[in-house]
């Protein structure tokens, strides 16, 4: 398969509180105003600290934001892509 992106309804995922889509369909952080065309998986991995696909780390995230998206990008990691394995999530 090719690499579909799944970017989930706005609403059911409670990090696109975090975020704000502007006018080019970019998510922009509402903590950092870093912006994402990858989706709001990408987007966890800029709140959560953790190293993945090249996305730049939130230094202005809340912890308990950090957290939660550290918890949910657990879930994510399980499943590795072809093109990049992140490093393992402790």
């Amino acid at each position: 398969g090719g690499g579909k992106f799944l970017i989930m309804p706005k609403g059911k995922d409670i990090f696109w509180q975090q975020a704000e889509l502007n006018e080019e369909g970019k998510l922009v952080c509402k903590f950092c105003g870093e912006q994402y065309v990858g989706g709001i998986t990408w987007f966890k991995y800029h709140l959560s600290g953790h190293q993945c696909h090249d996305v730049a780390i939130c230094q202005n995230v809340p912890e308990n934001i950090k957290q939660m998206a550290l918890k949910a990008c657990q879930g994510i990691n399980k499943r590795p892509t072809k093109k990049e394995k992140c490093k393992a999530i402790q």
